[in-house]
């Protein structure tokens, strides 16, 4: 219920044709001037702010008599930004055992499509060393970048680009790095993603 600032309205008449458009002051207000009798179609063109939805619903407004003030009433749904990822693998293993993790619900699962997607993994090195990546495949046709770090980094290093999200890669990553060198984490980096995007097939 707070009053949004600079959004802005297309008024539009019977044959859809725009008539004006405003745009809302401080207090959510926006006020058209002197229209003409007959049905008039109000749109939201842009919200004025990255946190609440556009409302696409088209809203009807006569004009019955002479200087009549006909008021609407506009509610936007706040961006609720919400991301989820579940992480299974191996409890218990012995010294030099294969450990393998299997992530699920790596999933957009805002209300909104989100410009920068990145899902991270940290890894704990005092006990195992990463070998191997599959990739999965994702639901929304993109390219995307995987980035490092190791032990003789401090900054994220681009590792693998371009990677389609279709593919299932699988990475080895035994013969990459010196004996002494080691990855300790990593990040898919997706770019803009839509709504509902996630994973197909899970990475391992």
């Amino acid at each position: 219920e707070k009053p949004l600032s600079n959004v802005k309205f297309g008024i539009y008449d019977e044959n859809e044709n725009l008539v004006e458009t405003v745009i809302t002051n401080e207090e959510g207000r926006a006020i058209t001037g002197p229209l003409t009798k007959g049905i008039k179609y109000v749109k939201e063109l842009a919200t004025g702010s990255i946190y609440y939805l556009l409302n696409t619903e088209t809203f009807e407004a006569e004009i019955k008599y002479h200087k009549e003030i006909v008021k609407l009433t506009v509610e936007n749904e706040p961006v609720d930004i919400e991301v989820d990822v579940e992480k299974e693998g191996t409890v218990e293993t012995k010294p030099n055992e294969e450990v393998e993790y299997t992530f699920k619900n790596i999933a957009n699962t805002s209300n909104t499509f989100l410009d920068s997607f990145k899902w991270y993994e940290y890894l704990p090195t005092d006990y195992i060393k990463l070998e191997e990546i599959q990739t999965g495949t994702w639901n929304q046709d993109l390219n995307y970048d995987i980035y490092i770090k190791t032990n003789k980094s401090d900054k994220y290093i681009l590792f693998k680009e371009d990677l389609n999200s279709k593919i299932n890669h699988k990475i080895d990553l035994k013969t990459d790095f010196t004996e002494d060198e080691y990855i300790t984490e990593f990040y898919f980096d997706f770019g803009k993603v839509d709504v509902g995007f996630k994973e197909e097939t899970s990475p391992i």
